[in-house]
């Protein structure tokens, strides 16, 4: 991994850490987003949609289609989470030269909001990936009641004792 990819996925994986992701889905994300990395070869930031769509066709025939579900989950994530830290970085370099230039924190305020929303919500590259996790069939009815598990338990107790 070239060192300024890991650096963004050392930010990304704390970012993720911040936001109360337990250990395991913080070291499968980053397992994928390095599999990535070495397939593609490219820093984060020259990414095209052509080579996440060409990346995407090489994992849909290596992988079973819940590994594909997940890395278009994870590169969807990443992906916009790094936008995002782009857009952070130019709003603090037109805040800066807003206010060298003597512009009211209201117009600084005015141009951020504009900024911001042009943005969609995801970017280009990941924006026509599309997530299909299926619901589970399970109901209510096919879930134990509290009775029903106490039962198990006093039967397996019974069937213990009587064969120590």
């Amino acid at each position: 991994m070239k060192p300024h990819n890991k650096s963004i996925l050392d930010a990304f994986d704390d970012y993720n850490r911040s936001k109360g992701l337990s250990h395991y889905t913080i070291k499968i994300q980053g397992y994928l987003i390095r599999l990535f990395d070495k397939m593609v070869n490219k820093p984060f930031q020259d990414i095209t949609r052509t080579v996440i769509e060409h990346f995407l066709e090489q994992v849909n025939t290596r992988y079973k289609k819940s590994s594909d579900e997940q890395m278009k989950m994870v590169l969807k994530k990443f992906f916009k989470w790094l936008s995002e830290k782009q857009l952070q970085t130019e709003i603090e370099k037109i805040q800066q030269e807003l206010r060298k230039k003597g512009k009211s924190q209201l117009d600084i305020e005015k141009k951020i909001w504009e900024l911001s929303n042009q943005r969609p919500k995801y970017p280009y590259n990941v924006s026509w990936i599309k997530c299909k996790f299926e619901k589970s069939h399970i109901t209510e009815k096919d879930i134990l009641s509290p009775e029903e598990v106490q039962k198990i338990i006093s039967k397996y107790h019974d069937f213990r004792i009587c064969y120590l």
